[in-house]
């Protein structure tokens, strides 16, 4: 295994980037082992002081498709943000494809219960009145 790319550690939990695999350590559970090539999606949502952020690595194991979340905070956005971008880079060239977009979720509060929902949702999740 070639060396590290990036790293995000909070508190006891943590995951790395390595040039063909990404390890995931949730605390009181066993370390995931992810190799990029069994990677067949990732949901980056950033933090915001109103809610944590996460990451879901959706991968292929053994022919059923796996899920890896890792929860964090609004003090971690710049380093997943970061591993993020380093991972999709990554993908894109294991790929062949050009580079991957990270873009960023932006989520507004519903005027009538204050459900989180899309920036650009016509109705609430939550309460499902029309928000135009």
């Amino acid at each position: 295994m070639p060396g590290m790319l990036a790293r995000v550690e909070m508190m006891a939990q943590y995951v790395e980037l390595y040039e063909d695999e990404v390890h995931v350590q949730m605390p009181l559970a066993l370390k995931r082992v992810i190799r990029l090539k069994d990677i067949v999606d990732i949901d980056f949502r950033k933090a915001n002081f109103f809610m944590g952020g996460k990451m879901t690595i959706k991968y292929r194991e053994n022919g059923i498709t796996q899920s890896a979340y890792y929860p964090f905070s609004f003090v971690f956005n710049d380093e997943m943000e970061t591993l993020v971008r380093i991972m999709s880079e990554r993908l894109a060239k294991l790929a062949g494809q050009p580079e991957a977009e990270v873009r960023e979720v932006i989520k507004v509060r519903c005027r009538y219960c204050g459900g989180l929902m899309d920036e650009k949702a016509e109705y609430c999740p939550v309460c499902g009145r029309p928000q135009r």
